[in-house]
């Protein structure tokens, strides 16, 4: 998995994230992205 910046997080909508990433990840991303 490539390296994912802040900024590639907030140009993508949670529908897209979901599709890209398992389930697994999501929980991970926000919990980053509710800091």
């Amino acid at each position: 998995m490539s390296t994912t910046t802040v900024q590639d997080l907030q140009s993508k909508t949670w529908d897209e994230l979901i599709e890209l990433y398992p389930a697994t990840m999501l929980d991970e991303l926000r919990r980053l992205a509710a800091i």
